[in-house]
């Protein structure tokens, strides 16, 4: 999942997760954690499918649930992007909610044991709804 991290960080970090946030389409939320056994399975293949979305107005950002100071620092960014009251109910590690940036309404969540099909067509019926 270190692999993970600092991809998400490179990918949302490069000219602010603010402002790429707000021209987004659908904000990801990607709920891991370092003991959950479908994000150590799943996790790097997962991670190699987010380059598709770079540039298709998809920002990914990680709610982090190891422990209470992950979640506490996670659940910071998710307020800056405005979508911790959204899922402040999804507390199932291994799964991305995608979530309509202009509604703030979560469009589908989807397990991130799914094939790289079944992902792809998550994502682009999410970009679709928008």
């Amino acid at each position: 999942m270190k692999t993970i991290k600092f991809l998400i960080v490179s990918l949302l970090f490069i000219g602010g997760i603010s402002a790429y946030s707000q021209q987004a389409k659908v904000i990801a939320v990607v709920n891991e954690a370092s003991w959950c056994p479908v994000c150590k399975a799943h996790g790097e293949r997962f991670m190699m499918l987010m380059p598709e979305y770079k540039d298709k107005d998809i920002v990914f950002v990680m709610n982090n649930l190891s422990d209470d100071n992950t979640a506490k620092e996670s659940r910071r960014e998710l307020e800056k992007l405005g979508v911790a009251e959204v899922i402040k109910n999804v507390t199932k590690t291994g799964i991305v909610t995608l979530i309509d940036s202009g509604t703030l309404k979560i469009i589908e969540t989807v397990s991130v044991s799914k094939s790289d099909e079944e992902l792809r067509r998550a994502f682009n019926n999410a970009l679709a709804c928008k």
